[in-house]
């Protein structure tokens, strides 16, 4: 028998049982997929008897875990101040996939019962449509300017609370439009004096590219290019300084386009 196999069992008896205590120390120390696992073999009644024993971060990532049609009817048996609670302990883009498949009458009631910083990040990534880019860009994010250097973003990161779950440094001119990524492995092998947008990969497609409240806003999804599709709009670094922004020549000139590492470079 597995794991998750004797945690259903251990959680139908200890319900059977009333012991409410026990079974409050066995779930806190069990894995969020393994109880989301045990939650869909339950009646409503007791998935609810359950998720009050959680505490309210360990209930976001059950929740989370949960299929879509278990997570609502979970949510709609709740109290709204006991699901505001819990949403509260769950990453931005995991609440969106919560309150979009409720009712807006009551995804906007427990919005607002919603820490207001958390709620505002939440509304904001409501405002794109779902599979967007601005959806899927995560609100934790890191952004330095293109003048900085590696020693330089290497302290920012550590400074900051948004670095925790990072994988890309993201690099901004000085009207803090986007100009590429620059992935965190790299900054630790690179010279501590080299300026970031030496490093940073180019963004594919550009419309608008802008920072704004820490999340990059991009005008377009990768999208794979097939032969014949028109070339899609990218800005790179130059590699005399500065930006080259294929918008700015589509149009207006023939273009061969090309791609080769920079001589002395690593990749």
């Amino acid at each position: 028998m597995g794991e998750t196999e004797r945690l259903a069992e251990s959680i139908k008896e200890l319900l059977g049982g009333g012991r409410d205590d026990r079974l409050a120390d066995v779930l806190a120390a069990a894995h969020a997929a393994d109880v989301s696992s045990t939650l869909r073999e339950l009646p409503l009644g007791e998935q609810i008897r359950v998720f009050r024993l959680l505490s309210a971060e360990h209930a976001g990532a059950v929740l989370s875990e949960l299929d879509d049609q278990t997570q609502i009817d979970l949510i709609r048996a709740l109290d709204e101040q006991e699901v505001s609670r819990i949403l509260d302990h769950m990453p931005s883009e995991h609440v969106v996939e919560v309150v979009e498949e409720l009712p807006k009458e009551e995804a906007d009631k427990i919005l607002d019962l919603m820490e207001e910083e958390k709620s505002e990040e939440v509304q904001e990534l409501l405002e794109y449509g779902e599979g967007t880019a601005g959806r899927l860009m995560s609100t934790r994010l890191v952004a330095v300017h293109e003048g900085t250097t590696v020693a330089q973003a290497i302290e920012h990161i550590r400074k900051s609370a948004s670095g925790d779950d990072a994988f890309y440094l993201y690099v901004v001119d000085d009207h803090d439009h986007l100009v590429g990524l620059v992935p965190l492995h790299r900054l630790l092998t690179a010279d501590p004096a080299t300026p970031v947008r030496l490093m940073a990969c180019a963004i594919l497609p550009s419309a608008t590219r802008t920072v704004y409240r820490r999340r990059v806003i991009v005008g377009g999804t990768p999208v794979a290019v097939q032969v014949g599709d028109p070339f899609p709009v990218f800005a790179a670094p130059r590699h005399e300084g500065g930006t080259l922004d294929l918008g700015e020549l589509r149009g207006k000139k023939n273009l061969v386009v090309f791609f080769f590492p920079k001589a002395n470079t690593p990749g």
